[in-house]
């Protein structure tokens, strides 16, 4: 989406795709999925693992896209009390892995300003 000088892509449901590096490279505000669990090897988790991005991998999104704020939302880390969720901190780390710029993880009503690359985020 673009208004103005200002830009934002919103991945959706995905799996690492070269359509974000090819149309969200240098956009304001990357929002991206992601998915992860504190124990990758259930077996279940395949499925889950096969329609998502990993936070490794989201970090390696947001390096080379270069967005002036990355942005978690649609937050796939557990399922209670079968697969227990994993610390948003622990996310966090894992996206740092490959990652080092601005981040942000997404919360209900969470909302973002954006003025020339500078992006403000206002907590609900």
């Amino acid at each position: 989406m673009d208004y103005g000088e200002s830009s934002v892509m919103i991945s959706g449901d995905t799996r690492p795709t070269p359509n974000v590096l090819t149309y969200g490279e240098g956009v304001d505000l990357l929002i991206h999925e992601v998915a992860d669990f504190v124990d990758p090897t259930i077996p279940v988790l395949e499925n889950v693992y096969a329609h998502h991005t990993n936070p490794r991998q989201a970090g390696e999104i947001f390096t080379a896209v270069a967005p002036a704020m990355a942005a978690y939302s649609h937050i796939v880390n557990g399922a209670p009390p079968r697969i227990p969720d994993l610390p948003i901190e622990t996310l966090i780390e894992r996206t740092r892995e490959t990652y080092d710029g601005p981040l942000a993880v997404g919360v209900d009503l969470m909302t973002f300003s954006i003025n020339d690359r500078d992006i403000t985020v206002q907590q609900p």
